[in-house]
């Protein structure tokens, strides 16, 4: 399994996309000769450099993980960036397999589905914790299930907060979170992101600080499937397209912020357990009872009228019926 890490970006116009075996320093994981056993409840090993830990585990049953520490600063010289290719899927010659990924600010990975898998049924997951901003790309990976977790920090406003994530044709279940990560609180409010579902049954699992500014981007494409968007915190600034369901993920009550530009993107939405706010002024609202615990709302603005299902309504709505 080869990885590049380095710093390419100096002026803030930089990516760890960038990185080479020219500028950057190459590591071969897939390589068992470079690593020490050491003990664990099934089987592990270690290779242990300047700077950089990468450990490795499996069980009986033919799981393998692998965990990659930056053990300098956050944020420093010749450590910023991690660089991640489809070579590095060699390492993962496995049902299932996962890669953790640590300290790094900026995050490259692509990966493509290696023959040697053949047209056997395997899992990914992928976290990465501490990144400030990064470029996932996992669309060609011929799979069945994608986990994807991203814990982001930012040290603030200035250089890219971005993450592009791209996944393929799996069921995906991609996490932009603040929770479980060492670093301060509101650490993720600059965090922006882009990200494309594409198909296959997917959730969108949103749990971010709050945006520090409306200008920020962060949005997600469901595609094509069945997919969920899960809210653990306020929707606020999210935007979001190809969604069939949106639901509360926590036990706090929370509100999902709709526009008429979103209800056109995401038809039919059935939502659960989250008050709903218009940020658009409507023509009118009608709500309608049904045989289950859910009501039949229809908005119209101007020529146009949306549909949605939602087992919470507000009373205001029903006067205006």
């Amino acid at each position: 399994m080869t990885l590049i890490v380095g710093t390419t970006n100096l002026d803030g116009t930089g990516s760890a996309s960038n990185l080479t075996a020219d500028n950057g320093t190459v590591i071969d994981i897939g390589d068992s000769n470079s690593f020490q056993n050491v003990l664990n409840e099934e089987w592990g090993s270690e290779l242990i450099l300047d700077n950089i830990e990468i450990d490795k585990g499996g069980d009986h049953y033919g799981s393998l993980s692998v965990l990659i520490y930056n053990t300098a600063e956050w944020n420093a010289e010749g450590m910023k960036e991690i660089y991640l290719d489809s070579t590095a899927m060699e390492a993962l010659d496995c049902y299932q397999g996962g890669i953790s990924i640590y300290n790094f600010v900026d995050v490259y990975i692509n990966f493509s589905d290696p023959d040697t898998f053949g047209d056997y049924s395997w899992n990914i997951g992928v976290n990465i914790y501490g990144a400030k901003r990064g470029d996932i790309d996992l669309s060609s990976l011929d799979i069945s299930l994608t986990w994807l977790n991203i814990v982001p920090y930012s040290n603030g406003d200035s250089w890219s907060n971005m993450f592009t994530v791209t996944t393929g044709d799996s069921d995906d279940y991609v996490t932009f979170t603040s929770s479980n990560y060492a670093y301060t609180s509101d650490a993720t409010q600059w965090t922006e992101f882009d990200v494309s579902l594409n198909g296959g049954d997917d959730t969108f699992t949103y749990a971010l600080d709050a945006a520090a500014s409306s200008d920020q981007t962060r949005y997600v494409d469901g595609g094509d499937g069945d997919d969920t968007l899960e809210l653990e915190t306020d929707s606020g600034i999210l935007d979001f397209a190809n969604f069939e369901s949106i639901e509360n993920g926590s036990d706090d009550d929370l509100t999902v912020t709709l526009s008429e530009d979103l209800l056109e993107a995401n038809s039919e939405l059935t939502i659960t357990d989250l008050d709903i706010e218009f940020s658009d002024d409507y023509d009118s609202i009608t709500v309608e009872e049904t045989d289950s615990d859910y009501y039949t709302v229809t908005v119209v603005y101007d020529d146009e009228s949306f549909t949605l299902s939602t087992n919470v309504i507000n009373d205001d709505w029903l006067l205006a019926s």
